[in-house]
């Protein structure tokens, strides 16, 4: 009870009931935030704890970016031969872009890719994983179109493209059509 004074009406005392509700949370809202949280923490788990999907998705993402890169040097330089070569050093994938102007080869771009990926290959034939001994070698001509796709020493024929699955965990895919353009997904 609380008692309170108005000035001005003759000085009553008047009394307000006030209750005050100081329960906290019911054991309902407490379970479905619990509930909550647990949801949460197993989709974000595999996220926070399991690198082999950013393996694969940074690997893929590796690749296209070389792949695209090399194809536009291809077109920039009509003249020279442009490859872009993906070999297995020492348990790193080396994805590197290469120019041969008729004398010398030299490298233009190279990223250094430290995942445990394996790497499989699919043109006209196929589908080939790529090591140490099998290195993926792809040639575009002065147009940008894919010229020829090699494999271990052996080739694959360019006129499919290239198909490229990445697997650690998970598995990513990638294309390469034959007219050189590189994207995320499976080839159509």
């Amino acid at each position: 009870m609380l008692n309170v004074r108005y000035p001005g009406a003759s000085d009553r005392l008047c009394s307000v009931n006030v209750k005050h509700s100081s329960r906290g949370f019911t054991v309902i809202e407490l379970v479905a935030v619990l509930v909550l949280i647990g949801v949460l923490a197993v989709t974000t788990y595999s996220r926070w704890f399991s690198s082999g999907s950013f393996e694969s998705s940074a690997t893929v993402a590796d690749i296209t970016s070389a792949a695209r890169l090399a194809q536009r040097i291809a077109i920039s330089k009509p003249a020279n031969t442009i490859t872009l070569e993906v070999n297995n050093v020492a348990g790193t994938w080396e994805m590197a872009v290469m120019e041969d102007d008729g004398g010398a080869v030299s490298t233009l771009f190279q990223i250094d890719n430290d995942s445990g990926n394996a790497i499989t290959v699919t043109g006209v034939t196929g589908p080939v994983t790529l090591s140490a001994a099998n290195d993926l070698v792809i040639n575009y001509d002065a147009l940008g179109n894919l010229d020829d796709i090699v494999v271990g020493g052996s080739s694959l024929g360019a006129s499919v493209g290239a198909a490229i699955s990445v697997s650690s965990g998970s598995s990513k895919t990638m294309c390469i059509s034959p007219v050189g353009f590189a994207h995320a997904g499976t080839c159509v």
